[in-house]
């Protein structure tokens, strides 16, 4: 059986709905979907088969929706705004917080009814399970759809995602804490279920997460290749961002795209042999100068040399291929230029990217400070230079 979990982390589970559109695009049918905190509120739109709710949810996401926050002045304040009328009215906030123990859950209550359908959720052959925490009885619960009582199911997935900062309102007399302070990726409850392929949606929170009981389950994992922002970030270009970057993470680990930061289609190592061979004259002119060698030195002798300094000074102690190593040593340049993350490359694209912006950075005049803001300071950077430079 194929089960999706998806970890807790507050505004941080934008990033479950860019990554859970590829599966939805491609086709995966879950046989069972585990969240905790927003992971649990996902889930259950997901379970019910209402994925356009959820994507929908994410991409008009706002602080109103969810509480009585002015959403301009929270945006100021995200935005690093700090003009007199938004410091006054956080402090206000803040104190309105304090005065009633908590953000009040009212909002946030009624969005999860318009939203969850509970007789869709209960109807649907979709195993739908999330965790919580019972203060009053001062122990964990993993609870499947089946065993919640009737009528309470909005409840029991409140509970699971009683952030800290909320004010928490009792449950048939009991006292409920976000999941998240258990489990925030629970994977064992599913694999206790007796399945066995599992995929993890990821928000690296720090919140704690169980050790998985049993190594042999495949366990697929979508995890963010940047940071996704904090558990209250809810203003519109961290959604944007995250939501993309979900997206396209996801896309990386389904179609094996390599890249750390950037994404690329995979190459053939013929491929890319060719590739290298086809290169300028003058680039390895360059490089064989760079290790004396003779200029008419053999391009096969002159790119070992290559690719060992590139394995030094990235220091990769596992074992890659020449073409992940490329991608790599690219990359680092690449991460602090001005070049879109959210595209699929080909090698041939993105080294014209990086020409544009090398070739941009001479006309300022300021290529001495672009060295010494991004570079390493070794001969990696002569690697660099030469190639592209060179490249055309």
């Amino acid at each position: 059986m194929l089960g999706l979990v998806l970890e807790g982390g507050g505004a941080k589970g934008s990033y479950h709905a860019g990554a859970y559109k590829v599966l939805y695009e491609k086709g995966y049918k879950f046989d069972g979907v585990m969240g905790a905190s927003i992971g649990a509120v996902n889930g259950a739109m997901i379970a019910q088969g209402a994925e356009e709710k959820c994507f929908e949810l994410w991409e008009n996401v706002a602080p109103s929706k969810f509480s009585d926050f002015d959403d301009e002045k929270l945006q100021n304040f995200f935005n690093r705004k700090y003009d007199r009328k938004t410091v006054f009215y956080l402090l206000k906030v803040i104190k309105d917080v304090i005065f009633n123990r908590g953000i009040p859950t009212d909002k946030v209550k009624l969005l999860l009814q318009e939203l969850i359908d509970e007789d869709a959720l209960r109807e649907s052959q979709t195993d739908f399970g999330l965790v919580t925490v019972s203060l009053t009885d001062r122990m964990p619960m993993e609870i499947f759809k089946e065993e919640i009582p009737y009528g309470m199911l909005h409840d029991y997935i409140m509970a699971s995602a009683y952030f800290p900062a909320f004010r928490i309102d009792p449950i048939q007399g009991k006292k409920y804490l976000d999941g998240g302070a258990y489990d925030n990726l629970p994977i064992n409850p599913l694999i206790r279920r007796g399945y066995d392929e599992i995929i993890a949606i990821r928000t690296l929170s720090n919140m704690p997460h169980q050790r998985v009981v049993d190594d042999t389950v495949k366990i697929t994992y979508i995890i963010p290749s940047d940071d996704i922002g904090g558990t209250m970030s809810v203003y519109s270009k961290s959604i944007e961002k995250n939501i993309k970057m979900g997206y396209f993470d996801a896309l990386r680990v389904l179609e094996n795209h390599k890249g750390e930061k950037y994404y690329f289609y995979d190459m053939k190592d013929s491929d890319f042999k060719d590739f290298l061979l086809s290169l300028d004259e003058e680039i390895y002119s360059e490089w064989a100068e760079l290790f004396d060698l003779e200029k008419d030195a053999p391009k096969s002798e002159i790119l070992k040399r290559v690719f060992s300094l590139l394995r030094k000074e990235l220091k990769l102690k596992h074992i890659f291929r020449d073409y992940e190593i490329f991608i790599y040593f690219l990359e680092k340049y690449a991460k602090k230029s001005d070049i879109e993350k959210f595209v699929l490359y080909n090698i041939h694209n993105f080294l014209s990217r990086l020409k544009e912006y090398y070739n941009k950075k001479n006309s300022e005049k300021r290529r001495s400070e672009h060295l010494k803001s991004i570079f390493f300071g070794s001969a990696a950077d002569d690697i660099y230079f030469s190639l592209i430079k060179n490249y055309k």
